[in-house]
């Protein structure tokens, strides 16, 4: 066997992800541009502040409360962000514990679907905090720390982003991101939505619909499905002349030039 090359699902060649923290009312206009943009992201709530009215400079950055949530953020992930937005990096294990494990289970409950992502509140942690989303089967959390490019995550439980949506290097990377050829290329745009009604600077987010929506060679995923998805690659087994998929994702690579889905707990044959 020559080689064997991954693809995202649906055989391409890159991914573009999102990460939105808080939970306030500028989510409504945001979610509607990314859902006319065709964008999944992933949306990171403190289930324990829930209708807090917030304003910055005389503008309301409200808190979203819990009814109709599900409606709003239907196609999208909804992830923990602690119970109460707390510096985790200043508890014990058991406060660390308590945040998230409260939090995921009122998100749970509200909204039906498994909490497997985390972003830490003001970007930090602890030890102790790495032991509770472990204890917690947290699958990836997310840090504030740009990268500025579109590797893969050494480890999903310390996930730095490629770079915030009002960075002065964001029509940069967008251009990059269209030009590059590297394998499994994921671009990661985080932020906060107030941020645009606050900056009065909506534009930003129109020019990164314009730019990256419908793209050929672009998985559109949120933050779950990437790390889930990248997680059961390092699964896939080559011994000899098979290729083995010993994880539960349909898996999509090109061997020896041809492409292949290889489906879970399925193995190749290779002439």
């Amino acid at each position: 066997m020559n080689s064997i090359y991954f693809y995202y699902p649906n055989f391409e060649s890159k991914c573009l992800t999102f990460s939105y923290d808080d939970g306030v009312i500028q989510d409504i206009p945001l979610l509607k541009k990314m859902n006319e943009a065709h964008f999944k992201g992933t949306f990171n709530l403190n289930s324990g502040l829930f209708s807090q009215i917030k304003f910055r400079d005389g503008i309301d950055n409200s808190r979203l409360d819990n009814k109709e949530l599900n409606l709003l953020y239907m196609g999208h992930e909804i992830a923990s962000h602690s119970l109460y937005h707390l510096h985790m990096e200043n508890l014990s294990y058991e406060d660390n514990d308590f945040q998230i494990k409260e939090d995921m289970k009122n998100l749970k409950a509200i909204f039906h679907q498994e909490i497997k992502g985390f972003a830490y509140p003001f970007g930090t942690y602890n030890e102790e905090t790495l032991k509770a989303l472990e204890n917690n089967h947290i699958l990836y959390a997310r840090t504030t720390k740009s990268t500025y490019d579109f590797k893969i995550p050494s480890s999903f439980l310390k996930w730095n982003p490629t770079i915030h949506h009002n960075d002065v290097r964001l029509d940069e990377m967008i251009e990059k991101f269209l030009k590059t050829n590297e394998p499994l290329a994921l671009f990661y745009i985080w932020g906060h939505s107030y941020e645009f009604e606050d900056q009065h600077d909506w534009a930003t987010f129109d020019k990164i619909c314009l730019k990256l929506k419908d793209l050929e060679d672009v998985a559109y995923l949120t933050n779950q499905e990437v790390a889930t998805y990248l997680e059961a690659i390092k699964k896939v087994k080559i011994k000899e002349n098979q290729v083995i998929n010993d994880s539960n994702e349909k898996i999509y690579c090109r061997i020896n030039q041809q492409k292949i889905c290889l489906n879970p707990q399925e193995s190749y044959e290779v002439e």
